[in-house]
């Protein structure tokens, strides 16, 4: 029982943290997309983190933390560029491939 209480306090302490980053990220930088920079016109925008963090431990697991800890957090995102990283898998170098591929000039004739 006691692990269970120590567990709930830590995720409790958890979302207390992540949720004065939080507003004193959007105090530096706004209410904004960090990629497109559109408000989130509704709808909340999505802290992003680096999936690949080894401090996180179990805090992807739970669904009160979802988001990763403090040190992995890269910034605040609309659901169409989060969910763009995501279908990239977070690949710099594919996101790359992907933006030269789209200022080629159309192929006329193959």
């Amino acid at each position: 029982m006691k692990e269970a209480e120590a567990a709930r306090d830590r995720r409790i302490s958890l979302r207390a943290q992540k949720k004065a980053f939080v507003e004193a990220y959007i105090e530096k930088f706004g209410n904004v997309c960090y990629i497109c920079g559109e408000p989130p016109n509704g709808k909340t925008l999505r802290l992003d983190h680096d999936h690949a963090c080894a401090s996180c431990g179990d805090e992807h697991a739970y669904g009160g933390t979802a988001g990763g800890c403090i040190s992995c957090f890269r910034g605040l995102l609309c659901n169409h560029c989060n969910l763009g990283l995501g279908l990239f898998r977070d690949d710099p170098q594919l996101l790359m491939t992907a933006a030269a591929y789209l200022q080629m000039q159309p192929m006329a004739t193959v």
